[in-house]
């Protein structure tokens, strides 16, 4: 388990360059995950379209730790 009980909430900004534009999947792996999916957690998982449009968001709300 974590070593705090607390909500680290923080954005994250990745970029990456020399992409082929394109339909990509983006997928988070989050290392305390696991006990919260039954709490119906979901795995950040999403698609991007980077066809058209060279940037893009996504947000994803948590209600339980991490």
């Amino acid at each position: 388990m974590a070593l705090c009980n607390c909500n680290c909430l923080f954005d994250i900004d990745y970029e990456i360059i020399n992409l082929q534009p394109g339909e990509y999947t983006i997928k988070i792996i989050e290392p305390y995950l696991e006990p919260y999916l039954k709490y119906g957690e979901e795995i950040l998982k999403f698609t991007v379209d980077l066809s058209s449009s060279t940037s893009g968001s996504y947000c994803a709300g948590r209600n339980y730790y991490p």
